[in-house]
């Protein structure tokens, strides 16, 4: 039987490092959550973690979980040190509840009272109030985006219909609708991009447009992040998220082409220690890769690539779990789909791959740190003499495959 994949995309990232070199006063934030919540039930839980910008990988750190008491509504009261971004998932007492498109509510508690309010069939898109979430400009913004955000899910919600139903055919035409989302509503994508660009003019430094930069952080140029800290206001730049931003920007400028590449040594998953002083002379090229729609695309050309050039490049390939991707390998269909690509062919290659590979376990996890890999497919290259070219997500591979390919001609 034929299948489709759908690779679902979310628009917030978690992670568990402190922010290193960041202070935070003594004094605790005290604040409450109020959740008025249609459809919740007692004994439904709501749990809440850390998102602690940017992304580098790692485990979630668990905040405090809210064991529903009433019916339609909840109350939870706490401190933390600073302004904090969280998450907020769902689990009901009865059944399994499915996000669809999200996995999950995200928000901004600052001191004070925040409240939550809307229904649980579409929780991860209720609305927020807070002063933070009150602003006029934001609070416009925020809408648009979660009435876009809930017909996608309602698309995710017909696929896992469908399917139960074994109409392959219907699947098949929403897991296009799904997939092919943003291109299809441009309309209002661009109507939302200009709602935040007026946001961003009437109010560049609220806490919710900084941690939305430090979101977006790795796909920002480095000139427009320098002048955005420049004329930052001393409260907003002495603020925790402001702070890690501006720590985030030196990371960037540190990283920047023509700079040296920091120095490091990893561990193969056939147990082979490359450092990089093995590596001079020659090009380097990072591959980091993973079972993404991006890396799926692109992980044939990247081995057709290598095997024109292998005698000139070295290359790395850096991913969580190649096990993992193995197991899928094996339990995939000749027929089966991501995004009109044959999966199958693609996963054969992930698992053949014919250079190093590091799985980032251990101590290999600090190459992610250092070079700030911020996704998949992220692509580093390298001069012989050690110096970064290119540093981004799949346009640095296109890059560097203009620079080997000149270097290097027929």
């Amino acid at each position: 039987m034929r299948r489709i994949i759908v690779f679902v995309w979310v628009l917030f990232v978690v992670v568990s490092f402190s922010a290193k070199g960041i202070r935070v006063g003594d004094e605790s934030k005290q604040f409450t959550i109020i959740g008025e919540i249609k459809g919740l039930v007692p004994g439904d839980t709501l749990s809440f973690e850390k998102v602690i910008l940017p992304y580098y990988g790692g485990e979630n750190e668990k905040a405090f979980q809210v064991i529903v008491s009433e019916l339609d509504r909840f109350v939870y009261s706490g401190s933390h040190p600073h302004t904090q971004y969280y998450y907020m998932t769902y689990k009901p007492l009865v059944g399994k509840w499915r996000g669809h498109s999200k996995v999950a509510l995200t928000m901004i508690v600052d001191e004070g009272e925040l409240r939550i309010t809307g229904t649980t069939e579409h929780i991860y898109y209720c609305r927020l109030h807070s002063r933070i979430y009150d602003e006029p400009l934001l609070k416009d913004m925020l809408q648009l985006d979660d009435s876009v955000g809930m017909l996608r899910a309602e698309y995710g919600k017909i696929i896992d219909e469908a399917r139960e139903a074994g109409d392959m055919e219907r699947a098949k035409e929403y897991v296009n609708k799904f997939n092919f989302f943003s291109r299809d509503h441009q309309e209002t994508y661009t109507i939302l991009k200009q709602k935040k660009a007026e946001l961003m003019e009437k109010n560049p430094y609220s806490q919710w447009m900084i941690v939305d930069l430090l979101q977006r952080v790795f796909y920002t140029p480095l000139e427009d992040l320098t002048a955005y800290m420049e004329k930052m206001e001393p409260e907003a730049a002495a603020s925790f998220y402001g702070s890690l931003l501006k720590q985030e920007v030196e990371t960037m400028t540190r990283l920047a082409p023509g700079n040296d590449a920091p120095d490091f040594t990893l561990t193969t998953v056939d147990g082979k220690r490359i450092t990089s002083a093995d590596l001079r002379g020659k090009y380097v090229l990072f591959y980091r890769w993973g079972l993404c729609p991006g890396s799926i695309m692109i992980d044939i050309q990247i081995t057709e690539f290598y095997e024109k050039y292998k005698e000139h490049l070295i290359l790395i390939g850096i991913t969580d779990d190649i096990e993992s991707i193995r197991q899928l390998n094996e339990n995939t269909e000749e027929d089966d789909e991501l995004m009109n690509i044959k999966l199958k062919p693609v996963l054969e290659n992930m698992v053949a791959h014919p250079w190093p590979e590091v799985e980032l376990k251990g101590d290999n996890h600090q190459i992610t740190v250092d070079f700030a890999f911020a996704g998949l497919p992220y692509f580093v290259l390298l001069s012989p003499e050690g110096k970064i070219l290119v540093r981004n997500f799949s346009e640095a591979y296109y890059e560097a495959k203009k620079i080997i390919s000149a270097a290097f001609p027929d």
